[in-house]
């Protein structure tokens, strides 16, 4: 007699899920900020007319000399108000469009 030979095969399928990325998002503000009545945090004031710009000092913005460190030297805070742009500082400022501690930021870094 002849030997029978039975073949079984198996198949396993799985079906994945497509992968959904969310969109980047700016993070959420921490529950304990203590953020003051004009939405900035403690101890920084708002500029009239320049959302997002908090800063200790609002007199340094557009005094004539460009304050080259952050908040003040930052878009939020228009580049010190001009002050750190060469082509819209006030070149006749008691400072004279003087950059300091590493130069300017802004339009024209000159």
């Amino acid at each position: 007699s002849t030997p029978t030979t039975t073949t079984t095969t198996t198949t396993t399928t799985t079906t994945e899920e497509p992968t959904t990325i969310a969109p980047a998002t700016e993070p959420p503000i921490p529950q304990n900020a203590n953020l003051n009545a004009q939405g900035c945090p403690d101890g920084l004031q708002s500029v009239e007319g320049l959302p997002g710009c908090c800063i200790e000092e609002p007199s340094y913005l557009g005094d004539g000399a460009c304050d080259p460190w952050a908040p003040y030297n930052t878009e939020a805070c228009a580049f010190d108000l001009g002050d750190c742009c060469f082509d819209t500082c006030n070149h006749d400022s008691p400072y004279g469009c003087n950059m300091e501690e590493g130069n300017a930021k802004g339009d024209s870094g000159e």
